[in-house]
């Protein structure tokens, strides 16, 4: 399936594909890009914040390559969870984002979020503390009121 939806890409000359999912109870966009060098990252629907970015050295210049970008994309996305108090998705082979995160913990902005009062890194525009499960469910500020996506 990866090489037929790979070989129609690279016959479409089509070096971006966004998609868009639910990942770990979160709606969010998966883009991916092959052109010199495979990158993916995934963008938050809610706050439109880089979730998590992945980019490798890789010649990309065959549908094979392609199915193998596409291929890595899925066991990528298999491997990530959202980490709450970070904001961010982070691998469960690579903790290495989660432990900085504790072990500098002092170091982050960390408030409890104005719904569910779990610890969250999430700022709205309004400068209020949310997460991003309690925002994906939010139309104003729960403080101020405001609307969230103006």
């Amino acid at each position: 399936m990866e090489l037929a939806l790979a070989a129609e890409l690279y016959r479409q000359d089509c070096k971006k594909v966004d998609i868009s999912i639910v990942l770990d109870e979160l709606k969010v966009t998966v883009h991916l890009e092959f052109s010199e060098k495979f990158s993916m990252w995934i963008i938050g629907d809610d706050t439109d914040d880089t979730l998590y970015t992945l980019e490798e050295e890789e010649d990309i210049d065959t549908p094979e390559e392609v199915a193998s970008a596409i291929i890595k994309m899925r066991d990528t996305l298999d491997q990530l969870y959202y980490y709450k108090p970070l904001g961010k998705f982070v691998s469960k082979e690579n903790n290495l984002a989660v432990l900085k995160y504790k072990v500098f913990k002092k170091f982050y902005k960390v408030e409890d979020c104005a719904i569910c009062f779990d610890e969250t890194s999430v700022i709205t525009h309004c400068k209020h503390y949310c997460c991003h499960r309690c925002l994906e469910k939010i139309k104003v500020c729960p403080i101020c009121r405001r609307d969230l996506y103006d």
